[in-house]
C-alpha cells in the first residue's frame, strides 16, 4: 500500500486512484474527492487531457489482466465499492449543481416570480410562422403551392419531402418570402440534385412474401388524440399480415377509450412495472410475428411503413433489425423549429437505404476504437462514425427486429427506458447490442413516419434534458454489461472530445437567424446545450437509482 499526497490509502496497480476505507462515509468522501477534481479537470483544460490519458492507460491493465476485479465491479457486490462507486459519479454534477446555483438567474428584487411568456392571465408570446409541409412526387409536382394557413394567416416557408418511383430521396426547403404560391417553375431547381442522386441508388428489391409483422405501442394513455391518431394511421398501413398490440404502461389503469373497439386488429396487454423497457419486452413476449416493429403514440406512420420494413429483412438476413426515417408532422410552434434545427430533427437523414456494421470485431481487452461502417447495397462505404453516436443508428420510435433475435437478447433493458430514471435509452442500448456482437442493422428511409415534436420551450427543454441523461447512462450500462465496452470507450475518448468540443462549441455560440418571424422570446441554442451538457453528468447517478429500482422485488 502506498499514501497520496492527502493521506489516504490506496493500492499499488491499476486501480490507484480509488479510494478505501476513509472514516467518514464511502461515497460522501468519494464524492468530495470527484467534484474537487472536476473543479480542476474544468478549470484547466491540460488537467482534463493528463486524466483521459491516464483512464486510458488504466483502463489498458484492467480490460487485460484484471477481468475478476472487472466482475466484482459489474456485479456491483460490493457495498463499500457501491458507494465509491456512487460519490464518485456524483460528484461532478454536484459541483456543476453548485456552480448553475450561482450563475442561475436573478429573481426580481420585488420577490415575484420572473415573467414567463404565454403563461396564465399574460399575453402569449408571438411564435414562429409555420412551415408548411407537403410530399410530393418528383415527376408531378403541383402547379402550384398555396401560402395559406388553414387557420388563418400564411406559412413562412414550404418544406417538400421528394419521392422519386414512390421512394424518399430528398427534401428541399423553400421560403415564401411573403408571395401567396410557390409555383412548380420556382421548386423545379431545387429538384435537380435530388434527380441526380436518385440516378446513382440501386433499385429497391421487391417483396416477394409478406412475413407475420407483430406492431407494438406502448402507451400511458396520456396523449389520447397521439394514440388514436397512432392507430388510425396503422389502420391504414399496405400491408396484408400484421396485428398490433398497445402495451398500457399504467400502475392501475382505468377504463380504456370506447373508440379501441373500432380497430379489430389491436390487442391491448397490461404492464404494471413502470418504464417503457418493461413494456416493450411485454408486447415482445405476446408478438405473434416474425418481425417485431416499434412505434410511439406521438408518431404517425407512413402506408408503405411496414412493407419498407419487411422487404429490408427479407433482402438482407445479415440485418438483424431496421430502422427508418422520422420527419416532423408539423412545423408549427417556435419549439418544433428549434428542435429541427438543434438535432436536425430524430434519427438519421439518409435518403438511400444503408447497412450499419462494426468495421472491426471487439478485441478481448486493451483499447480498440469501436468504429460503424455505412454502407450501400452495392457494397461502397459511404463513411463511418462512432459507435457511440447512437444519432446516427436510429430511434425507438421507428424500429424493428427479426423476433427471434430480440428474444435471444433477453429484449430490452428494463433499467433504460423512459419511465425510469434514466429516462431513455433502451433503442440506443439495444442497436449497440446488437451490432457488438456481429450483426448489421439496416436503414430505410421508405420506413417513414412523421413525429409531433414538442410544442412548447418547457416541454423541449424536458425532452433535450432527458437526451443528454440517458446519453451517459446508457454508456454506463452497456460497460456493466460487458466490460470490453470500457475499452472501447476509452480509445473513443480523444476523438470523442474533438466531435464534441466542435459539436458543442457550435451550438454554444449559435444563436436563431434573424428573422421578423421568430420570437425574441424563444428558446436559444446556447440554452439548450449547456442544459444537455448538464444533463449528461446526471445520467450515471440516475442508472445506478435505476438499477436499484430494477432489484426490487415485484409486487
Amino acid at each position: 500500500m502506498r499514501r497520496g499526497r492527502s493521506g489516504e490509502r490506496f493500492p499499488a496497480g491499476p486501480l490507484r486512484g480509488a479510494t478505501f476505507g476513509p472514516p467518514r462515509p464511502p461515497a460522501r468522501y468519494a464524492r468530495g474527492r470527484s467534484s474537487s477534481r472536476s473543479g480542476a479537470a474544468t478549470g484547466h483544460p491540460r488537467t482534463m487531457l493528463d486524466l483521459i490519458r491516464a483512464t486510458q492507460r488504466a483502463v489498458c491493465n484492467l480490460t487485460s489482466r484484471h477481468r475478476p476485479r472487472l466482475a466484482v465491479l459489474g456485479d456491483l457486490r460490493s457495498s463499500q465499492l457501491r458507494a465509491n462507486l456512487r460519490g464518485l459519479i456524483e460528484g461532478p454534477a454536484s459541483r456543476l449543481r453548485g456552480r448553475v446555483a450561482v450563475t442561475a438567474a436573478p429573481v426580481p428584487s420585488s420577490g415575484a416570480p420572473p415573467e414567463v411568456p404565454g403563461a396564465p392571465g399574460q399575453a402569449a408570446a408571438p411564435g414562429l410562422r409555420p412551415t408548411r409541409l407537403e410530399i410530393v412526387d418528383i415527376d408531378d409536382i403541383p402547379l402550384e403551392i398555396s401560402s395559406a394557413h388553414p387557420a388563418g394567416g400564411s406559412y413562412h416557408a414550404l418544406c417538400l419531402l421528394v419521392r422519386v418511383a414512390g421512394e424518399p430521396r430528398g427534401l428541399v426547403t423553400l421560403p415564401f418570402d411573403g408571395a401567396a404560391v410557390l409555383t412548380a417553375a420556382d421548386i423545379e431547381p431545387q429538384l435537380r440534385p435530388i434527380r441526380a442522386r436518385a440516378a446513382a441508388v440501386p433499385p429497391v428489391p421487391q417483396l416477394r412474401a409478406a412475413p407475420h409483422v407483430t406492431v407494438i405501442l406502448c402507451s400511458t394513455f396520456a396523449r389520447l388524440d397521439g394514440v388514436r391518431r397512432c392507430l388510425d394511421s396503422l389502420a391504414a398501413l399496405d400491408y396484408s399480415a400484421y396485428d398490433v398490440v398497445i402495451v398500457d404502461n399504467r400502475a392501475e389503469p382505468p377504463a380504456l377509450p370506447a373508440w379501441l373497439g373500432a380497430f379489430p386488429l389491436v390487442r391491448v396487454l397490461h404492464e404494471p412495472r413502470p418504464g417503457l423497457s418493461a413494456a416493450r419486452n411485454c408486447g415482445l413476449a405476446a408478438a405473434q410475428g416474425e418481425i417485431v416493429a416499434f412505434t410511439d403514440d406521438d408518431v404517425v406512420v407512413d402506408r408503405g411503413w411496414l412493407n419498407a420494413i419487411a422487404r429490408r429483412l427479407e433482402a438482407h438476413p445479415d440485418e438483424a433489425g431496421v430502422t427508418g426515417l422520422i420527419l416532423p408532422a408539423e412545423l408549427e410552434t417556435e419549439a418544433q423549429a428549434t428542435f429541427e434545427e438543434y438535432y436536425g430533427g430524430f434519427g438519421p437523414r439518409i435518403f438511400q437505404p444503408v447497412s450499419h456494421r462494426l468495421k472491426h470485431p471487439p478485441g478481448r481487452g486493451g483499447l480498440r476504437r469501436a468504429t460503424v461502417a455505412e454502407v450501400d447495397d452495392l457494397g461502397h462505404e459511404l463513411g463511418t462514425f462512432l459507435l457511440y453516436e447512437f444519432g446516427h443508428l436510429g430511434t425507438g420510435a421507428n424500429m424493428a427486429f427479426r423476433t427471434r433475435v430480440l428474444r435471444e437478447r433477453g429484449g430490452f433493458d428494463v433499467r433504460l427506458g423512459v419511465g425510469t430514471p434514466t429516462q431513455g435509452g433502451e433503442d440506443a442500448n439495444m442497436f449497440v447490442r446488437l451490432i457488438w456482437d456481429g450483426h448489421s442493422l439496416g436503414y430505410d428511409p421508405a420506413a417513414l413516419v412523421h413525429h409531433s415534436h414538442r410544442r412548447d420551450d418547457a416541454a423541449l427543454r424536458g425532452q433535450v434534458a432527458t437526451f443528454g441523461t440517458s446519453f451517459t447512462a446508457t454508456l454506463i450500462a452497456l460497460t456493466l454489461d460487458d466490460p470490453r465496452h470500457l475499452g472501447a470507450i476509452t480509445a473513443t475518448v480523444p476523438e470523442g472530445i474533438r466531435r464534441m468540443t466542435r459539436l458543442f462549441a457550435r451550438r454554444l455560440r449559435s444563436e436563431a437567424p434573424p428573422d421578423a418571424s421568430r420570437s425574441p422570446t424563444s428558446i436559444a441554442h446556447p440554452d439548450l446545450a449547456r442544459l444537455e451538457l448538464l444533463s449528461m453528468l446526471k445520467g450515471p447517478a440516475a442508472y445506478i437509482r435505476s438499477w436499484r429500482r430494477a432489484r426490487r422485488p415485484r409486487s
